[in-house]
């Protein structure tokens, strides 16, 4: 997660197919939400509500043990 943004949120903010190439400008959107460490048995609707909800907030369906996500 950087600058508190994670990384599904940029790709999909910025409309990006690749890694960007150094010298591209990003948008990078106002996350808002505690960020917390997912633990071993959380899920998607534990942590946020919904799998949408989780979605909306992090840009990625993965979620595994050790991921900071934002709730």
């Amino acid at each position: 997660m950087a600058f508190g943004v994670a990384v599904g949120v940029l790709i999909r903010e910025n409309g990006l197919q690749d890694e960007p190439q150094e010298g591209t400008l990003l948008y990078i959107p106002e996350m808002r939400g505690n960020r917390y460490l997912a633990q071993a048995g959380d899920n998607k609707t534990l942590l946020c509500g919904s799998e949408e909800q989780f979605f909306q907030k992090n840009g990625t369906h993965i979620l595994y043990p050790g991921m900071c996500v934002i709730l």
